[in-house]
């Protein structure tokens, strides 16, 4: 017969990594990111910065409540934050388009226009004419 092992190991085992913390990491790191590229007010110069913290302090304060109220280890949100983070990160750098400028975003639009007019063909549109 097969020992059973103890329920608060198991349960331990199935919390790592924090979702919650990973989902939170993720969620408000990307949202600051994006808020430094697209947000532009006159008025104030402070305001996006304090948003950018708040946000961030939302995601740590979700980390924190974990580990106060015995949910997770240390070690589990630390581990989901990371997680988090690093996704925000590769999906800001490579998957969005949010680093380009605008003025960049309407030259590929322009060229994925042009592209368009010339049925996809490629070759067509760098035809010379004699």
């Amino acid at each position: 017969m097969p020992r059973r092992r103890n329920q608060t190991v198991e349960r331990d085992e199935l919390s790592f990594p924090s979702g919650h913390s990973s989902f939170s990491a993720y969620t408000m790191i990307y949202f600051s990111m994006y808020i430094q590229k697209r947000f532009s007010w006159k008025g104030s110069k402070l305001f996006k910065h304090a948003l950018q913290l708040i946000l961030i302090l939302m995601a740590w304060y979700t980390v924190m409540t974990r580990v106060s109220d015995y949910k997770h280890h240390w070690s589990d949100v630390l581990a989901g934050f990371s997680i988090g983070m690093l996704y925000a990160i590769v999906v800001f750098l490579f998957v969005s388009n949010l680093r380009k400028s605008p003025r960049s975003r309407q030259t590929l639009n322009h060229l994925d226009a042009e592209l368009h007019a010339t049925n996809g063909s490629a070759r067509a549109a760098t035809r010379v004419q004699v």
